[in-house]
């Protein structure tokens, strides 16, 4: 299966973007995922709802800002 397109889900509004550094280094992973796009489509059957997928376990992953080491988390 292949699904081309724009995939690049992210959180609903509901936290900002300090709240969320916050909630990642505390480890409050399930927090986040209640406002996670992906899982929201999913469970309303607008996207991928046939499809299923454990909880993830790991931080969310961001790009680093420009020339550091240092996550960019807009």
């Amino acid at each position: 299966m292949f699904w081309i397109g724009d995939l690049n889900f992210r959180l609903v509004e509901g936290y900002s973007s300090e709240e969320t550094e916050r909630l990642v280094r505390k480890g409050e992973l399930i927090k986040l995922l209640d406002k996670d796009q992906l899982r929201q489509v999913m469970s309303s059957g607008e996207a991928f709802s046939e499809l299923s997928e454990q909880l993830p376990t790991f931080p969310p992953t961001y790009k680093f800002e420009f020339n550091s080491s240092r996550y960019d988390i807009k």
